[in-house]
């Protein structure tokens, strides 16, 4: 890098949404100015907020350019967004870009690989694979694109050991890293600032988990664990346990599976003990986990 000029960064999702959302934000956001101009290059997918919140959400200095995209597998449209990042690519020239999940992260090392970007980082954000709500073929479809992604130049970023050793299948070691997330310690602390936390021994004890009411949160299966703790709490004679589900549905789909959540609540007798926030923002994520929560699940 010359004396005095800025890396020119490009982060790059076609899924700005949720957990994606908070972390490309905290990554934007906190790249050392003096050293790096920042670019978000994003799709307007029905999980982005409008514009007027992505104003407040980013610095003023991030600029931001709009790639179309659409869900799953679609040659014409993907074709599109492909050539929709190697323009961008073609006309800011970057030094660094980082993608972030699947499609991006396939398609963006195409585009990376065809305009000569000389770094390039992708985080799966979970990966595609992985799912359980489409096919054993469909599973196998996204695991060969993924192989085949990681065969262009770049790094695979991981945020957990798990994910990790899902990057080996894929890549070889020289090819992968583990990076943890960045958590905002600040924000928090000014959110929870003169809360009290639960003291030992109130009951009953709350426990709590947090999330989109999507298929990878398994839904159902976490119930499964609360039903049984909250009968052996009832068993035992004390008061049953509380649960907390800080979260609910963004987007029409997970609104479905979150009513159907609610549902399975009452017809297992849970409804007193068990509350779905809905979608609530951050900060009072954050106020519940700090001065309600006992136990994380």
């Amino acid at each position: 890098m010359k004396a005095g000029r800025k890396l020119k960064v490009l982060q790059v999702t076609d899924a700005l949404g949720g957990g994606v959302l908070s972390s490309v934000a905290n990554i934007c956001n906190y790249l050392d100015r003096e050293y790096f101009e920042v670019v978000l290059v994003y799709t307007p997918r029905e999980e982005a907020p409008p514009e007027e919140v992505l104003a407040g959400i980013f610095r003023p200095d991030v600029r931001r350019i709009l790639v179309p995209a659409r869900r799953g597998i679609d040659p014409l449209a993907d074709l599109g967004t492909l050539r929709g990042y190697y323009r961008v690519m073609a006309a800011e020239r970057p030094d660094v870009v980082h993608l972030h999940s699947s499609k991006a992260g396939f398609l963006g090392r195409m585009a990376t690989f065809l305009t000569g970007v000389p770094k390039v980082f992708y985080s799966p954000r979970g990966f595609s694979f992985l799912r359980r709500d489409v096919s054993e073929w469909g599973r196998r479809l996204f695991w060969g694109l993924e192989r085949f992604g990681a065969s262009f130049p770049g790094v695979i970023v991981t945020v957990s050991g798990s994910e990790a050793e899902e990057a080996l299948t894929l890549a070889p070691k020289s090819k992968v890293r583990l990076v943890e997330n960045g958590i905002e310690l600040a924000a928090i602390d000014q959110a929870v600032a003169g809360l009290g936390v639960p003291g030992p021994g109130e009951s009953p004890v709350t426990i709590a988990t947090v999330g989109r009411t999507t298929p990878q949160k398994v839904p159902m299966r976490t119930l499964d664990i609360i039903e049984r703790v909250w009968r052996e709490t009832g068993n035992q004679g004390g008061r049953r346990a509380r649960f907390l589900w800080i979260g609910g549905g963004a987007l029409e789909a997970d609104l479905r599976i979150e009513n159907e959540l609610r549902r399975e609540v009452v017809r297992r007798g849970m409804e007193d003990s068990f509350q779905v926030t809905g979608w609530i923002p951050r900060s009072d994520t954050w106020r519940s986990l700090y001065s309600e929560t006992d136990i994380y699940l």
